[in-house]
């Protein structure tokens, strides 16, 4: 999912093609939904969900302190689960509750410039190049952004397990 000079796409890699999802959508800073079913877009700075498969827009966060810019979405098991990881032009990281509609900030950063964020699939974190600094946000065990929660570590050892420990 992506923005363009033809509004907000879905792109088939693999085809060679795209569909138009909005094609009025011209911003910045994409994101999708846990589900699949949602994209995040940074439009006038704040962010603006849109339903992948029909174009419809559904909530707007407003203008965000510092200009909204990369976003990041939570996978977890906790209740997290969906919130958006915002990073801004120039007032730092806020993090944005889907259900509630709260934003609060979780980073602080008077004046940093915070133009890319990216998933990092393979450890769940999610990347923020600053101004003058890089950095790597992370939200916990059995959380990742912007990718599937990996399966839940099962700390309990299974009854053959513990026959087996108590025949050696």
């Amino acid at each position: 999912i992506a923005t363009s000079s033809v509004g907000l796409i879905d792109i088939d890699p693999i085809a060679n093609t795209y569909r138009t999802i909005n094609g009025g959508v011209y911003g910045d800073g994409v994101s999708v939904s846990p589900d699949g079913l949602t994209a995040y877009v940074e439009l006038a700075c704040g962010i603006q969900s849109f339903d992948i498969a029909t174009g419809v827009a559904g909530f707007s966060t407003g203008n965000i302190s510092g200009c909204a810019d990369g976003t990041g979405v939570i996978s977890s098991s906790n209740s997290l689960n969906g919130d958006i990881v915002i990073n801004t032009n120039g007032d730092g990281v806020w993090l944005y509750d889907i259900v509630t509609g709260s934003l609060k900030q979780i980073i602080s950063e008077s004046g940093e410039r915070g133009d890319y964020v990216s998933p990092d699939t393979s450890n769940g974190t999610l990347f923020l190049a600053e101004s003058t600094l890089v950095a790597r946000l992370s939200c916990g065990p059995n959380c990742a952004i912007g990718s599937s929660l990996p399966p839940p570590v099962d700390t309990v050892p299974e009854p053959m397990t513990l026959g087996l420990f108590g025949a050696g």
